[in-house]
């Protein structure tokens, strides 16, 4: 379950980096 956490965590935080990207984007 911990390496499945860890996945899920991971995923999640890519998302988010990319929605930040993305809105970094739109402000530029």
């Amino acid at each position: 379950q911990k390496e499945i956490d860890g996945f899920l965590v991971g995923g999640a935080s890519l998302e988010v980096d990319s929605f930040l990207a993305l809105c970094q984007t739109a402000k530029a």
